[in-house]
């Protein structure tokens, strides 16, 4: 089926974008964009919702509830805004760029990840200093919740850690569930969590995913495989960063979005690739958000600048309807 572009798209690269949870507010999608600004659409009428401003860059945003959105960006600071009041709080603000957010509703906390090395939890109805901060080895570039209480964090250096919110205490960090080194070789592009919590995906910029699984007793099933890239005539391979993962909430299969501007889903049990649900293209695909229940599926269509400054199509969001055939594991 083609895919539906959404009206006034944002004027800048686009971050990441975001369905909201089931609920009232559902059909809602958030955006966050090097515009400064962070911008909500009604996807069931394709229209603007809201937007309000950072002071910078905004690098990520996510729900917190049906009518409040948590950001952050190169101003350092973390913001919650009022859909319903239009009313932007500062809930507190890091030593550099926020680079990510996700929410626990198991908690009742907002994780923010930070190129300061830390992630801090917030409590959103107690703006000013967090409950507590976890210290990193380096920046952080991704991060992922699951189960609301389990958060992996990919950081500068090919580090990755999990940490689990049931343990963390605001005195001493006693959270950490380990920490190892990924088991690709190039720089981390984006992490996200199996539906169940037993593992995960990591993307890098050199066009592979690795699978990796969270207990120990698993470490033998961990492998990589290469997607997004493409055979030359020459030979040699053309290869694109892995910018962006979503997993299917219903049949937990996942989907890849590249430098390349394709989307694929796979079968991480079967090693397979599943399907083709975008084609390639003249830009980048920056982000990746299916809806409640998997039935929609958001692309941010994004120069990302794997190729240096050059002309790109103008930033753009797409929705497609999603047909079981394109994410469920075959037989």
């Amino acid at each position: 089926m083609a895919e539906v572009a959404l009206n006034d798209a944002p004027a800048d690269g686009i971050s990441s974008i975001r369905f909201a949870p089931a609920g009232p507010s559902q059909d809602l999608l958030v955006a966050a964009s090097w515009d400064s600004n962070v911008h909500i659409y009604d996807t069931a009428r394709n229209v603007k919702k809201a937007s309000w401003a950072h002071k910078a860059p905004v690098l990520d945003a996510t729900f917190v509830s049906p009518d409040v959105v948590a950001s952050g960006g190169l101003d350092h600071e973390v913001k919650l805004y009022d859909i319903a009041t239009g009313v932007t709080t500062k809930l507190g603000k890091h030593d550099a760029p926020v680079r990510t957010v996700d929410y626990s509703s198991t908690y009742s906390l907002l994780l923010s990840g930070s190129w300061d090395k830390t992630c801090n939890a917030w409590d959103t109805r107690a703006p000013g200093e967090p409950v507590y901060s976890i210290v990193l080895p380096d920046k952080v570039y991704s991060s992922s919740l699951s189960g609301g209480h389990l958060v992996v964090v990919a950081t500068a250096g090919r580090q990755i850690q999990m940490h689990d919110l049931r343990k963390v205490s605001a005195k001493a960090d006693d959270s950490l569930l380990y920490a190892r080194e990924s088991s690709l070789k190039h720089q981390t592009r984006i992490v996200r969590s199996f539906v169940d919590g037993a593992g995960f995906i990591l993307g890098s910029i050199e066009g592979r995913c690795g699978v990796e699984w969270v207990e120990p007793a698993d470490n033998a099933k961990k492998y990589a495989f290469k997607c997004h890239r493409f055979k030359m005539p020459s030979g040699e391979d053309r290869i694109f960063p892995v910018n962006a993962l979503a997993f299917h909430p219903v049949f937990g299969t996942f989907v890849t979005g590249g430098g390349d501007g394709t989307v694929y889903s796979w079968d991480y049990k079967g090693k397979k690739r599943l399907a083709i649900i975008r084609g390639e293209a003249e830009t980048s695909v920056a982000s990746l958000s299916f809806n409640w229940d998997g039935t929609q599926l958001a692309t941010a269509v994004s120069y990302t600048w794997e190729q240096g400054d050059r002309e790109h199509p103008a930033d753009s969001i797409y929705l497609k309807k999603i047909t079981d055939d394109l994410v469920r594991v075959k037989g």
